[in-house]
């Protein structure tokens, strides 16, 4: 498996307060990115890490600069969105699964093992069944921040990535992603369609475009502890709850 972060934003719902890019903030001692990168070593199924960087890449480079990774540069960072720096990392990756992981998040040690095992012949995102319990500690209001998520019986997903109209789902999307190498040229061929349409595209849309094409994304329940920071009342609220940095 090989692992692919998304590092080329700014953060700029948060930029303003910390003046840096969002997956170097810090919590327990260690950037949010390096936070990843550190657990992920830990697991050999995990056998090589490569990280898309754009804005302000050379921090991200110091920051990580005594680790082995494979750098990935998206110059379009200011026109395009997520979907394009996946693409960029997915067309450099070949002949291995593929997990991709934001890094705008604190993720556990215990969730990056639990994502290392994930072994499957269709894409699959985990999902979150502690996400309100999260949205508590963020003092965020479900309805203003929360997505869609909508699974069948066979927790295939149906909806993912909508505005939350009336029913709170049961779980919620992670930003984290595995494509198994057998569906890499396909997942190659069709986020270079959505891109070519729509510049900047979030993955959820992307995921949302395959599911319309009737292809099945696997969505693995799990409970283990993560943290998404959107802005500084995230951070803050973190920091109060969890770190002292």
């Amino acid at each position: 498996m090989k692992l692919l972060l998304l590092a080329a934003g700014r953060g700029s719902r948060i930029f303003k307060n910390i003046k840096k890019n969002k997956c170097l903030i810090s919590v327990y001692n260690k950037s949010l990115i390096k936070n990843i990168v550190y657990y992920s070593q830990k697991f050999k199924n995990i056998k090589e890490i490569n990280c898309v960087v754009g804005f302000r890449k050379k921090n991200i480079l110091e920051d990580l600069k005594n680790y082995k990774i494979n750098f990935i540069e998206n110059n379009k960072f200011l026109t395009t969105d997520m979907l394009y720096s996946a693409y960029l990392g997915i067309k450099k990756l070949k002949n291995d699964d593929v997990l991709l992981f934001y890094t705008d998040t604190y993720f556990s040690k215990k969730f990056v093992k639990f994502a290392s095992k994930i072994k499957e012949k269709d894409i699959c995102i985990p999902v979150s069944s502690i996400w309100k319990k999260i949205w508590k500690i963020r003092n965020k209001d479900l309805f203003d921040d929360g997505e869609e998520l909508i699974l069948n019986k066979r927790n295939l997903v149906l909806k993912i990535g909508q505005r939350l109209e009336n029913k709170i789902p049961q779980n919620q999307y992670m930003g984290v992603i595995y494509f198994p190498k057998s569906k890499l040229n396909y997942v190659k061929k069709t986020m270079l369609a959505c891109i070519k349409n729509k510049k900047k595209t979030h993955l959820t849309n992307y995921l949302q475009y395959l599911v319309d094409k009737k292809i099945k994304i696997k969505a693995i329940i799990n409970k283990e502890f993560w943290y998404e920071i959107d802005d500084i009342e995230d951070y803050k609220n973190f920091k109060k709850k969890y770190a002292k940095n």
